[in-house]
């Protein structure tokens, strides 16, 4: 039985009421950083920015922030004009001239010349600015500079100029009481038209026409390219709007702003749309991006992305708290969505708001069904209604269980529900089927339905739900599929499993495309196109491939409950919104381009080079990207220093940061790049940071001034020394023999008088005991030993070869000159190159002596001397070993009768150790061992590379 109480009030809203559809548009205003609500004027100017004039002055909008012009007063600023490139001219309502110089507004005081007419400046054709006032039209800037200069007059004494429109070389002057078209190359040629215009009449150039508008009285002319003026049919204009502005966007839409809203006209003046109706439009302009940009008196700015993207009915669903819970479209003619709070809202397909209805249950609509044979609409709200689509009166109504999608066939009902799949001639005559699976929807499929659940696929026929696992998509496995979004539209059956996309084709799902990292939610098909979404962006795959639906592109929807197919084009649903994409924001190819606002820190710049001091370089560059409106703040800009940082480096906030570089000249690249992956050009910037005073050329050359003049006085101080020594030297013969001995102390320890007194004692012997051949030799080998010392002497390093045979003589003349003989060898390893390796000149040479004095002259028996060198050209030792009475028997024997030569020599040689040591070319280390017999000497030797 129908309850009475179902239905408490059926409601028809005039489509007047709720403002029906507007363009899809973003709002920027106070809460957004703009200092006021109401705008004057709006104007893009070369650099990609976008001017605004308002009550509080002039603002710079870059798509993401704000720079406020600063001026001495508070003005309200509109008539926005660019001279050149960061130069802008505008006029306050009380007919100043104010031009920005940097950040700041100044006022231009030739040009604020008051009287009783109101001036207007207008951008010529060559760049040249020209200014209306009065009768008299006067060029103000020849697009370089400012001059004042007669651009014409009409010679109508009784008139003055209200309006003008500009086309190359013809100007419409709108009179008092007539149109004054002048040709500006023949300013005596001037054609006059009067026409019943009424009051406030405007010109503009639109379409190859001159456009005039008589706003008082509605009445609306052109004047054709042969200056012929027609009366026009300007469809639905209504003058008690209160015209505001004029403009031409996307160069054949004919965009007149009012306080009644926006009306937007075609080439022929038919009307496409009347949208923001209710609200006072002051400014309209289109930017190189495609964006429609509107100024408001009380609203701030709104932003169309474009005029194929509408919202319908947004400010019903915010003022009436209507949240969207499913939603469906019949026959391409109707809109029905439901309500958390258990209403329906009815609109037409072209957005009207039709009808309301309210339910008594104030539950959630869970299910929509329109069954075309009854004409009948299936509403789940904790009862199933049956609603009469002819007069929206219930036919049925029964309790149900949380249907969550419908589907009759031949009269039964095929419920999806949270407790499984029921079946029956009525939502309370059922049967359950798998009342485990929540089921959410269900298609016709073959014989029987597939069924989307949150278990996964699964398909019903002759009363049996099954399970699908992987080989319904061609898998080779048995996992049961998880799959979203099942829908039929357009005669299409689609769903998703992950990211992949199929559609039930002759039976078998065959896979239309992949989205890698995409959680498919719902999915929605007509003729030609699939759409997918996650949620919050929406996917289409049509022969055109895969396109991204997002906010760069129009969609304002972050929240996206469901998508619908109307009239083949696609209707978004939200919570709180309804979009309707009748075609996308086409993509813009406009290459960005990135320029500095501000730059900062202790760098000036001369000749476009910005220079700083070592001590403090610091430099802080404020950037940013042009155009970014379509991009919402999402473009990136790199960095990189030539030739020193190779990788780009993206900056955080737009801001480089460049501090403590070393001293030198530097080339600093930086790249924008936008949502859709366009590069901008590289822009440089060079900076060279100043040497520290210790680097200078004129530091660096006193330095060397100083030193060489240091050196010189050290030289000669040296020079005055040596002299004064050599001086004593010659005067005191007792230093000279001191001297002579320091240097025969200084041949490193070679050899001592005593044996040289021998050795000739020894020659002499010889020949006195007739054996002048042993003489000979005798006295052969003591020669080659000197010259070997006189030539080894002035050398740090000799090779081992000379070493070992300056060796060889003196042990040979050693052997000869005492009585008591002994034997030696002489041993080099193979491994060394002995005419390569350097070894200390004649550092050997006090140890083979000591070894034959104090080591095998007092020994008995056996004596022999052995002289070793082993290992590498690296790497090696030089070993001189005895096998005599030792050192302790030595010290002993000599206690009276060693010399302190023999200490000095042992002193000496170690601290020419230590000074070779000091190089690095050679590591040496000397050891010396008592052995049971003997004594053994090893120099350690490390070459270094």
């Amino acid at each position: 039985m129908t309850r009475a109480l179902i239905i408490l009030f059926v409601i028809l809203y005039p489509i007047f009421q709720f403002g029906q559809v507007e363009y899809s548009s973003r709002v920027i205003d106070i809460s957004n950083g703009l200092p006021t609500n109401t705008i004057y004027d709006i104007k893009q100017v070369s650099d990609g920015s976008i001017l605004i004039g308002h009550e509080k002055g002039l603002s710079r909008f870059n798509g993401v922030s704000f720079i406020h012009y600063e001026c001495d007063k508070i003005v309200s600023l509109s008539n926005i004009v660019e001279l050149k490139k960061g130069k802008y001219l505008c006029r306050s309502f009380n007919d100043d001239c104010y031009v920005t110089e940097g950040n700041k507004l100044e006022r231009k005081d030739n040009l604020s010349i008051k009287d009783y007419f109101f001036s207007t400046y207008h951008k010529y054709a060559d760049e040249s600015v020209i200014k209306v006032r009065g009768k008299y039209i006067e060029k103000i800037w020849d697009g370089h500079k400012f001059v004042i200069e007669n651009f014409c007059k009409i010679e109508n004494d009784t008139s003055r100029i209200n309006y003008l429109a500009i086309n190359q070389d013809k100007l419409l002057c709108e009179l008092s009481n007539s149109l004054a078209l002048v040709d500006v190359k023949n300013v005596n040629n001037v054609q006059y038209y009067n026409i019943e215009s009424g009051q406030k009449t405007i010109c503009h150039y639109f379409n190859g026409d001159f456009f005039i508008l008589g706003s008082v009285i509605g009445k609306a002319w052109r004047i054709n390219e042969k200056d012929q003026i027609k009366l026009i049919d300007l469809e639905e204009y209504n003058p008690k709007d209160k015209f505001a502005c004029i403009t031409t966007i996307q160069d054949t839409i004919l965009a007149i702003g009012t306080f009644g809203g926006l009306y937007l006209y075609d080439t022929n003046y038919k009307l496409i749309s009347k949208t923001l109706k209710g609200s006072l439009i002051t400014a309209v302009t289109e930017d190189i991006e495609g964006n429609i940009w509107v100024g408001t008196q009380a609203e701030g700015l709104k932003i169309i992305p474009s005029l194929k993207i509408k919202t319908w009915q947004e400010e019903f669903f915010a003022k009436n708290r209507f949240s969207i819970s499913n939603s469906l479209t019949i026959s391409d003619s109707l809109v029905v969505v439901g309500s958390y709070d258990g209403r329906l809202a009815f609109f037409s397909n072209d957005g009207d708001l039709i009808k309301i209805i309210e339910l008594e249950g104030k539950s959630e609509v869970q299910a929509l069904y329109f069954d075309q044979e009854r004409n009948s609409l299936f509403v789940d709200c904790l009862h199933l209604f049956e609603f009469n689509m002819d007069n929206y009166q219930i036919r049925t109504d029964c309790q149900s269980r949380s249907i969550k999608d419908l589907f009759i066939k031949d009269d039964i009902f095929y419920m999806a529900t949270s407790v499984g799949l029921h079946v029956g001639e009525s939502a309370s005559n059922y049967k359950v089927f798998n009342e485990n699976v929540w089921c959410k929807h269900l298609v016709p499929f073959k014989e029987g339905f597939l069924v989307e659940s949150i278990e996964g696929l699964y398909y019903f026929e002759h009363n049996y739900l099954s399970s699908l696992n992987g080989n319904f998509i061609g898998r080779n496995d048995n996992k049961i599929i998880g799959v979203s979004g099942l829908n039929k539209s357009s005669g299409r059956t689609t769903f998703a499993v992950g990211g992949e996309v199929y559609e039930i084709e002759n039976d078998k799902p065959k896979l239309l495309f992949e989205i890698e990292n995409f959680k498919i939610k719902a999915t929605v098909a007509s003729k030609f196109s699939v759409w997918v979404s996650d949620g919050s962006k929406i996917y289409r795959f049509n022969t055109d491939g895969l396109k991204l639906i997002d906010k760069y592109n129009g969609l304002v929807i972050s929240d996206i409950i469901n998508l619908e197919v109307l009239n083949g084009k696609l209707l978004v649903i939200g919570t709180q919104k309804i979009q309707l994409l009748e075609g996308l924001k086409q993509f813009s190819g406009i290459k960005p381009e990135v320029s500095v606002l501000t730059i900062n820190g202790s760098y000036s710049i001369s000749k476009n080079k910005y220079y700083s001091e070592f001590e403090e370089n610091l430099f802080i560059a404020h950037l940013e990207i042009l155009p970014n409106i379509a991009s919402l703040g999402t473009n990136k800009i790199f960095y990189r220093i030539k030739d020193v940082v190779p990788q780009w480096t993206e900056l955080i906030n737009s801001t480089l940061v460049l501090e403590r570089l070393p001293f030198g000249e530097y080339v600093v690249e930086i790249k924008g790049v936008n949502e859709n992956e366009i590069i901008s050009e590289i822009m440089k910037i060079s900076l060279v940071v100043y040497p520290p005073f210790y680097s200078t050329w004129w530091f660096r050359s006193a330095v060397l001034l100083s030193v060489f003049l240091v050196l010189f006085l050290i030289v000669k101080w040296r020079i005055r020394i040596i002299e004064n020594k050599n001086a004593r030297l010659i005067l005191n013969s007792q230093l000279e023999s001191n001297v002579i001995q320091a240097e025969l102390k200084a041949l490193r320890s070679q050899m001592n008088p005593h044996f040289i007194f021998n050795s000739l004692s020894s020659i002499q012997s010889r020949i006195l005991n007739g054996e002048p051949k042993l003489a000979y030799e005798h006295l052969s080998t003591f020669s080659t030993l000197l010259r070997q010392s006189l030539k080894y002497t002035g050398k740090e390093f000799i090779t081992i070869n000379e070493e070992l045979a300056f060796l060889r003589n003196y042990i040979s003349l050693e052997q000869s000159r005492l009585s008591d003989r002994f034997d030696y060898e002489v041993s080099l390893s193979s491994e060394i190159d002995g005419d390569k390796v350097q070894f200390p000149s004649l550092l050997s040479q006090p140890f083979a002596e000591n070894a034959i004095r104090h080591g095998l002259k007092h020994s008995e028996g056996s004596k022999n001397l052995l002289i070793t060198v082993e290992g590498s050209n690296e790497q090696f030792t030089f070993t001189i070993e005895d096998n005599g009475i030792g050192r302790e028997r030595s010290k002993k024997l000599n206690m009276h009768s060693r010399t302190e030569h023999e200490s000095f020599a042992l002193g000496a040689i170690m601290e020419r150790i230590s000074m070779i040591n000091k190089d690095e070319k050679m590591a040496l280390n000397l050891d010396i061992l008592d052995l049971d017999t003997g004594t053994k000497v090893i120099i350690s030797i490390i070459n270094k590379k």
